[in-house]
């Protein structure tokens, strides 16, 4: 209440969602809100889309952030170096600048985006009103970083637990997985998330779990913005309880009665894992999280991190073929470009996928 007009920043790739969400909660208290809501007239130029926004307020909505009535804007990340839209900042009186997912600023952390590099320079234009950064999963390291990056002197820090009492963290071997959901959605009736790690999966177990009788649906960023949208309002609204996805869903999505999340694939990193089983139960109520695994997914994650970070002598040798498939003598090539066909690349020269991606 003490800083009634706020300018709040989000990440990009679910954002639309995200602030559709957030403008209907707030409109619910009387909010006075605006977001980047005129996106199919604008293409992906969110910046046009909010300007035009901030133009075409009613005139009681821009005199109640005028004269103190509360207001809130929400703002896309990847547009804040903007010229246009920094400008149109001066005329509003933002009274607060609150960074949300700020993990994201960090190469640390959970989820990069490169765009949140762009909010330390929006502070220029807001007369040093007061900050505030979120996130649900920060290490020491990542907190420096947001820190660091967003140039906050002397801040105050504000501290969650960790532990949710409500929620129920399971780790089960199955080598039937597609059977063992079954049972866990039998058991926990509701909203469910259930993270595959390749989007080929997602379609398979939605297609099957819809066999089984289950209303289910599938996401992952392959899809068009206007399939990704409906499909989340789908299982927003309950019209479908299960969603089957790649971990391109969820970023910005608060949907309290979630009451289990499942995890058909060993996730590669325990942040993420925490992120993702953290949407159940924020409600407050009892809600399940439950990894399941083969042993040979655990022999493959051990495996890992050195296709993550190949040796001097892979990189080397992936270059070299590089170069070779496209017939470059040694110091040539700079600043050409060639269509490259991965499969095809892998294929002539033998390598393994996965290296030549992390080597690149």
């Amino acid at each position: 209440e003490d800083y009634p007009q706020t300018l709040r920043f989000c990440p990009d790739a679910p954002t639309l969602l995200f602030i559709k969400g957030n403008k209907k909660a707030l409109q619910r208290k009387s909010i006075a809100v605006i977001g980047t809501r005129n996106h199919t007239a604008y293409g992906k130029d969110w910046c046009k889309a909010f300007i035009h926004d901030l133009k075409e307020l009613p005139l009681h909505i821009i005199s109640g952030l005028a004269y103190g009535i509360d207001g809130c804007a929400h703002a896309e990340s990847l547009r804040l170096n903007s010229n246009k839209f920094l400008e149109r900042l001066e005329d509003l009186p933002i009274s607060m600048l609150a960074v949300d997912e700020a993990h994201c600023i960090s190469q640390w952390g959970y989820d990069f985006r490169p765009a949140y590099l762009h909010i330390a320079s929006v502070k220029n234009y807001l007369n040093n009103v007061p900050i505030i950064a979120l996130t649900a999963s920060a290490t020491p390291k990542v907190k420096d970083d947001i820190v660091e990056k967003l140039k906050l002197k002397n801040p105050s820090f504000f501290f969650g637990s960790f532990a949710r009492e409500n929620l129920s963290y399971q780790v089960v071997q199955a080598d039937d997985k597609i059977n063992f959901l079954k049972k866990l959605l039998i058991q926990h009736p509701g909203s469910s998330i259930v993270y595959c790690r390749t989007r080929k999966r997602t379609k398979e177990f939605s297609d099957l779990l819809q066999q089984f009788q289950f209303k289910a649906d599938f996401y992952h960023a392959g899809l068009n913005q206007e399939q990704r949208t409906t499909k989340q309002q789908d299982w927003i609204s309950g019209k479908i309880d299960c969603i089957v996805c790649t971990n391109a869903f969820g970023m910005g999505i608060d949907k309290p009665d979630v009451r289990l999340v499942v995890h058909m694939d060993v996730p590669d990193c325990l942040e993420n894992y925490y992120q993702e089983a953290g949407r159940a139960g924020r409600d407050g109520k009892y809600a399940a999280a439950v990894l399941l695994y083969r042993n040979q997914e655990l022999e493959e994650l051990k495996q890992l991190p050195n296709q993550k970070f190949p040796g001097i002598d892979v990189i080397r040798k992936v270059y070299k073929a590089v170069c070779n498939y496209f017939q470059l003598p040694i110091g040539s090539g700079n600043g050409k470009f060639f269509d490259f066909d991965i499969q095809a690349f892998t294929t002539a020269f033998k390598l393994n996928l996965f290296e030549v991606l992390y080597c690149l």
